[in-house]
């Protein structure tokens, strides 16, 4: 009777340290899945933040290329009252805008950084 008792105190003991084990295993993994959790968070948030600066930038592209039409339309009007050919007010036209650009970028304290400046001035 006795060895049985024992028996069944050990089998007890065994499953109990089974639980504990379980328990501690599903401990970690809520902690890992908490964790993965918030990286997940982390990177929607700047994935929302990449798409808003896509999304500035894009509007700045279409800004500028509404300038610089705006720009050829007037320039082409005025220069072909003297009669210059197309190639020639083209190639003025793109200048005049690079230098825009590069004067935008000046007067709004990007020089350090700037792109353009390196990339459209000729």
């Amino acid at each position: 009777m006795q060895a049985q008792i024992k028996e069944k105190i050990d089998d007890y003991n065994k499953l109990l340290l089974e639980k504990e084990q379980n328990h501690r295993e599903i401990t970690a993994r809520d902690k890992e899945i908490e964790k993965l959790m918030a990286q997940i968070r982390e990177l929607e948030h700047s994935g929302a933040d990449v798409s808003k600066t896509v999304h500035h930038l894009e509007q700045q592209l279409q800004k500028m290329k509404k300038v610089e039409t705006e720009l050829k339309q007037v320039i082409f009007k005025y220069f072909f009252k003297w009669k210059w050919g197309c190639a020639v007010i083209n190639d003025c036209v793109t200048v005049l805008f690079r230098h825009l650009v590069v004067s935008y970028c000046c007067i709004n304290g990007r020089c350090h950084s700037c792109s353009f400046k390196q990339t459209l001035v000729l």
